[in-house]
């Protein structure tokens, strides 16, 4: 249908009024605007699929600083995997010899040898066996920062009873009592959890009160923000949270904890794996009060 836009007034032969439409100038009127109304549709349209090319542009062409950073994590990955070898062969050998031939002089010339020429040949076998030790655990650290994970759903209650199943002689040695209040599930990776939760009980056995045995209640509960929380919780003798910024690195050891044998990479491990598990972890303790250290980690993992 078309409206009538303009009209004029004629008479006929009988002298009467008739109105005579004008059609042409009503169908350019519509035609205008219903071409504008056209116009602004296809800008409309234009103007969404230039923004969603932006969109997929930013999404599917990463910018420099993505590339670069692509670049540096493979060529740490390959560093890390160099390091293995290094560690495996040339920085090993060394020792070896050191420690082959300490035994040696000690073996051949061992009754001739005075009390400080016997202490030195001492010093060089300890310092050799401490040295490979360090080597060990750094080569070990960067096996697990290129671990392939494998994520699976892991009963927390059955990773942390066959970890403290492992520890079972130091456990009756020191009359240790541990509880254990983990219901939960979480998708992750079963191994890398055994070594996470098998450093941070160590740690837990290792520093504990003189003549006292060790306390360990560890449990877990989920968070508003889609995280199962583990806490281990010790009776240990603690530390300083002035000190919460050094222990999770590789080769720190606290004062009052140098008696330990061990590198001091253990907590840097498990900083390591939860940090690639999409987690964190933390601790909180003072001295002569125990230590609480909390894992977190997502239910459910982004990639899964």
């Amino acid at each position: 249908m078309i409206k009538l836009i303009n009209t004029i007034v004629e008479e006929n032969a009988d002298g009467k009024s008739l109105p005579i439409q004008k059609p042409k100038a009503s169908l350019e009127f519509i035609n205008r605007k219903q071409l504008e109304i056209v116009r602004k549709k296809l800008q409309k349209k234009i103007d969404l699929l230039e923004n969603e090319k932006s969109v997929k542009k930013e999404v599917f062409e990463p910018d420099d600083k993505l590339i670069q950073f692509a670049s540096d994590f493979h060529h740490i990955n390959e560093s890390l995997s160099d390091f293995d070898f290094i560690a495996a062969h040339d920085l090993i050998e060394p020792l070896r010899k050191i420690s082959s031939f300490s035994s040696r002089l000690q073996d051949i010339y061992g009754d001739d040898l005075d009390e400080r020429q016997q202490n030195y040949l001492s010093i060089i076998d300890k310092s050799s066996l401490k040295m490979k030790r360090y080597i060990d655990d750094l080569a070990h650290f960067a096996q697990n920062a290129k671990a392939e994970l494998e994520y699976e759903d892991v009963s927390l209650h059955e990773v942390i009873s066959k970890v403290i199943g492992t520890f079972y002689s130091e456990i009756y040695k020191s009359k240790a009592q541990i509880t254990v209040e983990c219901p939960d599930v979480v998708a992750s990776d079963k191994l890398q959890l055994e070594e996470l939760f098998g450093h941070i009980i160590a740690n837990s056995l290792c520093f504990n009160k003189e003549n006292s045995p060790p306390v360990i209640n560890i449990a877990s509960q989920k968070s508003k923000e889609g995280f199962i929380e583990v806490s281990f919780k010790d009776s240990g003798i603690g530390f300083y949270e002035k000190y919460l910024g050094k222990i999770f690195k590789p080769f720190q050891r606290l004062e009052g904890h140098h008696s330990d044998e061990r590198s001091g990479m253990g907590l840097a491990v498990c900083k390591l794996i939860v940090e690639r598990l999409g987690g964190s972890i933390t601790a909180k303790s003072s001295p002569n009060n125990g230590a609480i250290f909390t894992v977190r980690l997502p239910s459910q993992p982004e990639c899964i």
